[in-house]
């Protein structure tokens, strides 16, 4: 078998198991807000109301978005597989709700390539642009 990644193949782990953190790779196609500095960094989504009513609405609004679905969903994870059109790639976009900071964390990451055009840094400030007018992060 090639070497070569594959547009189906996940060269990331998902979700948060003995971590509890969404990291990214060291490529800069990639952005957490588990992640500090320029290249990486997002902000978390803060909840502005109680967990129990943002966390549905949540998961809706991220079925919402262009081009993406959902894959896997739980009590406090979510992810779903973003594709570009164009160029025929997909991403991941990973949330985790943490109950007791109130905040969702967010990892928007592509599965090849090394560089991104921005995108994933776009599609969390269009979530976060959603989210902020149904009520649901400050």
């Amino acid at each position: 078998m090639s070497s070569v990644a594959r547009k189906w193949e996940y060269p990331v782990s998902f979700g948060v198991a003995e971590t509890s953190r969404l990291l990214c790779r060291s490529s800069p196609n990639c952005v957490s807000s588990d992640e500090v500095g320029l290249i990486h960094g997002v902000e978390p989504f803060r909840l502005s109301m109680p967990v129990a009513y943002a966390w549905p609405v949540v998961i809706e609004v991220v079925s919402e978005l262009p081009n993406a679905l959902i894959v896997e969903v739980g009590e406090d994870y979510v992810r779903a597989e973003c594709s570009i059109p164009v160029f025929g790639f997909v991403d991941d976009l990973e949330l985790h709700l943490r109950q007791t900071d109130r905040l969702v964390a967010v990892r928007s990451a592509s599965r090849i390539g090394e560089f991104d055009l921005f995108v994933n840094r776009w599609r969390v400030r269009r979530l976060r642009s959603a989210l902020r007018r149904r009520g649901v992060v400050r």
